[in-house]
């Protein structure tokens, strides 16, 4: 239905000081697993909010307006530098 939410699991992980830019992982075949949740781990140690959404739980018929919608959730976090 259009205009009707889609909830996407996603891991967020914060660094230590915010306002902090954002980045958004993107996951391989494999979906949000171990490893793409340490790179998420690496970038926030690195100073990121980082953001990896699990795209393959629920399937769209657009991803990619699943991805502006993750972008602009992330950008509208209270911690980010835009």
């Amino acid at each position: 239905m259009p205009g009707s939410a889609v909830r996407v699991p996603t891991w967020v992980v914060y660094p230590e000081q915010a306002p902090a830019p954002v980045v958004i992982v993107v996951h391989d075949l494999y979906g949000l697993s171990d490893w793409v949740r340490s790179i998420t781990d690496a970038y926030a140690a690195e100073g990121f909010i980082a953001v990896a959404p699990d795209l393959l739980s629920g399937m769209a018929p657009d991803g990619r307006s699943r991805l502006d919608a993750i972008r602009s959730w992330a950008l509208d976090l209270p911690a980010t530098n835009g």
